[in-house]
């Protein structure tokens, strides 16, 4: 078993070498996960390891999976959503893969990723199609189209036309949006409260990641949770790291205040 896996992971290094090579945006995404546990409510924040073989292995399968559902897709005319970006209209920096704030240095100078009834370029990931199949019990429109691959290969008539993707298009474009914002509010809110509970007087460190009215947007290093820092502008740069304390906190607000550590 050890000797297929090891196997398996050399193919799917060889994999993304290859989209790399293709112009594919292979970056770390530095992320954690919040765990409550249920009879204390006691909060655990775990870094998510984005370098682990087993993590990169699957990611690279499910991007491959996607990639041929869109090429099948393609071959045989099947109504599909497909999942397009276009390249960025100016050069970008040289960057650190590695970075956890390789992501932010990018934000502007990238496009984001559209739907569309037509195959299109995902310049992101090196693909020249892409849809996305590989999670149906958590993404609908994966199950729309695992049914309509899934009816092709069987024989039986398609479940969708054109016209009835087009309205699932719109529901998901919305529904994505809307889970993105709960999804995002609820680790802030959490985060917030793993904060809350300890030391505030403790100096904590964090990166710029951003710039809002009336200061900077921090990102805390110890569980993503982000704050306020009040200052001028130009007073920082993005990406820069800081050592801050926090001034003041509601977690159920989603909000936190922070100054420079003395």
């Amino acid at each position: 078993m050890a000797g297929k896996l090891r196997r398996l992971e050399a193919l799917t290094q060889a994999r993304r070498e290859q989209r790399r090579k293709r112009g594919a945006l292979v970056l770390q995404r530095h992320e954690w996960k919040i765990v409550v546990q249920r009879e204390t409510a006691a909060i655990e924040v775990r870094p998510i390891e984005p370098a682990s073989p087993a993590r990169r292995m699957v990611a690279e399968l499910m991007i491959l999976t996607n990639e041929l559902a869109a090429q099948l897709s393609r071959e045989r005319q099947l109504p599909t959503i497909y999942r397009g970006q276009a390249a960025p209209t100016t050069p970008l920096p040289t960057l650190d893969p590695t970075d956890p704030l390789a992501l932010v240095l990018l934000r502007g100078l990238i496009t984001p990723a559209f739907l569309s009834l037509r195959p299109e370029t995902h310049w992101a990931l090196g693909l020249p199609a892409y849809t996305q199949v590989t999670s149906p019990l958590r993404r609908y429109g994966d199950l729309v189209l695992q049914q309509q691959i899934v009816a092709h290969l069987a024989g039986d008539p398609l479940p969708y036309d054109e016209t009835a993707l087009l309205t699932v298009l719109g529901t998901l474009e919305r529904s994505e949006q809307a889970m993105r914002r709960l999804e995002s509010s609820v680790t802030q809110r959490w985060a917030l409260e793993y904060v809350a509970r300890q030391d505030r007087a403790l100096p904590r460190r964090g990166w710029i990641v951003g710039e809002v009215g009336g200061g900077y947007k921090v990102r805390l290093a110890e569980c993503g949770a982000e704050g306020l820092l009040n200052a001028r502008p130009g007073s920082y740069r993005l990406g820069q790291e800081l050592l801050l304390r926090v001034e003041r906190l509601i977690p159920r607000r989603g909000t936190m205040r922070l100054v420079p550590a003395a």
